[in-house]
């Protein structure tokens, strides 16, 4: 067995976990300071290198951090996922320390309210760790400037390849921070899905984008974008991007329909997502007389308003 999902109530056979070969666990929520602790003990015993937990919220949980901080180092764990009201201060510092001590590569904490003081933590303890691909999405708490500008300082130290902050109310300023070092970064999937991002921030991106090694970027549900994303489009064919997903970025006016078949037809893009933009037959009409250079293989134009006509145009 290598796929096994816990719920709490499972803790009875947990000292049997050394003696399978589970290598992904799953841990719906943890219910007392004893379980947690229990678990703690007997993970690096297990074979088990992909742990999710989702603890309960509605309290602090500083003995789940401070046990999994002892754990980590000593276990074979290399993908971690924790969605978790996080504890802040030297509880989260010394939790972050340990990844860093650990064979942990993808760090997942997200639905936290991490602060600039959190975000400071981890730009000055990932660049000595293994983590590539770090995800701090849903949180409640905004991610301003300041927050991006360590943000960025770990991008261009680190070994990230992967980073996602969806959710997180990034605005432009935010953009300007992260856009500034891509060129100099190892990051090559970006993911700014459903934030407060606009003209200027596409702006931001478009000269960040060129040199840089992102292949995959999403900018879904930034609905203030669609309108000024021109330049983006433009300096598609300069950039290596692969797969770009635009979902709900606003209504697509005819110029923006153009600049982006243009942009795609000496592009590298492969994937693109343009679902729930309010596309129409003409729109697809425009789009599709210029698809004919380009090196899609997979388009989305789900919940829009294109008919079997609209379909056709971008079909043939």
């Amino acid at each position: 067995h290598h796929m096994l999902t816990i719920e709490s109530s499972s803790t009875g056979f947990w000292p049997y976990l050394p003696l399978t070969k589970v290598r992904n666990f799953y841990m719906s929520q943890t219910t007392s300071q004893a379980d947690t602790e229990l678990f703690c003990e007997i993970l690096p015993k297990t074979q088990i290198r992909n742990f999710c937990t989702s603890v309960i919220r509605t309290a602090p949980h500083g003995y789940f951090f401070n046990a999994l901080a002892k754990a980590l180092p000593l276990s074979q764990v290399t993908s971690l996922h924790i969605s978790v009201n996080k504890e802040s201060g030297e509880i989260f510092r010394n939790f972050v320390q340990a990844v860093a001590n650990s064979r942990v590569q993808v760090l997942e904490v997200v639905d936290a309210k991490l602060d600039d003081k959190d975000i400071e933590t981890l730009a000055q303890i990932l660049p000595a760790s293994r983590v590539t691909e770090l995800d701090i999405s849903y949180s409640s708490q905004t991610l301003g400037a300041s927050a991006w500008k360590l943000l960025s300082q770990l991008a261009s130290k680190g070994k990230l390849t992967k980073l996602r902050a969806r959710v997180t109310n990034t605005t432009d300023a935010g953009v300007k921070e992260i856009a500034q070092v891509l060129p100099n970064s190892k990051i090559e999937h970006l993911d700014l899905n459903n934030n407060r991002i606009y003209g200027t921030g596409a702006v931001f991106l478009a000269n960040g984008l060129i040199g840089s090694n992102v292949s995959i970027l999403d900018l879904s549900h930034n609905p203030g974008i669609g309108g000024s994303i021109q330049e983006l489009l433009k300096a598609l064919p300069l950039t290596q991007i692969t797969k770009l997903a635009l979902t709900r970025i606003g209504d697509f006016e005819l110029d923006t329909v153009q600049h982006l078949a243009k942009g795609l037809q000496d592009s590298k893009v492969q994937v693109l997502d343009l679902s729930m933009n309010k596309m129409n037959v003409e729109i697809c009409k425009v789009f599709g007389q210029g698809l004919s250079r380009s090196q899609l293989v997979a388009i989305n134009v789900d919940q829009n308003m294109i008919g079997a006509e609209g379909a056709m145009y971008i079909v043939e």
